[in-house]
């Protein structure tokens, strides 16, 4: 297992699994993890507003969310929290009309003031081994602190407060700009097996 960061979302992830999309900034956000036979995780973050809790938060955006009219039901799966103790976490299987399964996973941060919510398509009483192996380590780092950014073999860390401005992710060169202020930087990974 390996991470992807992105936004300060940590998601650990099998060999052969990357981020494929990403839309948005560090406060309102999604991303897309695939490997060759397709999606694998989702996550998508925004802020959290008062006292509302993990589970509020799954229920709203799974439940709510276009394209889940199939979804019948979230169901409170036990026994699966995050590590992270500063995260108040919710771990839920679903359930469709249609016969689909998978994890749904609620995390809130009072402390950066964001919740996500990650989609996993892998059904929690029959892959368990897997998700044992995701679920525990999935975190979010404050923007007011060192955040990591990992991705196609590529390895940062961002100074507390430096914001991604602009990003060109294509096969072969990943380049990522930051900034606060008038400062930048601008990092870039060539990949000669991928180009």
């Amino acid at each position: 297992m390996r991470l992807v960061s992105w936004e300060g979302i940590q998601t650990p992830v099998c060999d052969g699994w990357d981020l494929a999309g990403y839309r948005g900034d560090d406060l309102d956000g999604a991303l897309r993890i695939e490997d060759a036979a397709g999606k694998r995780i989702e996550a998508r973050w925004f802020a959290a507003r008062g006292s509302i809790s993990a589970a509020t938060v799954a229920e709203r955006l799974i439940l709510g969310k276009s394209g889940h009219e199939s979804l019948s039901k979230l169901i409170l799966a036990s026994g699966w929290m995050l590590e992270d103790p500063a995260l108040e976490s919710a771990t839920f299987e679903f359930r469709g009309h249609d016969g689909s399964a998978g994890t749904v996973v609620a995390a809130v941060s009072r402390q950066t003031g964001r919740a996500c919510v990650w989609s996993l398509p892998f059904d929690i009483r029959s892959e368990q081994p897997l998700l044992r192996q995701i679920v525990p380590d999935l975190t979010m780092q404050a923007p007011s602190q060192w955040r990591s950014w990992s991705a196609f073999d590529m390895t940062i860390q961002s100074p507390p407060n430096w914001r991604l401005k602009e990003s060109s992710l294509a096969a072969g060169l990943c380049v990522l700009t930051y900034r606060v202020g008038r400062r930048w930087s601008r990092f870039w990974r060539y990949s000669a097996a991928n180009a």
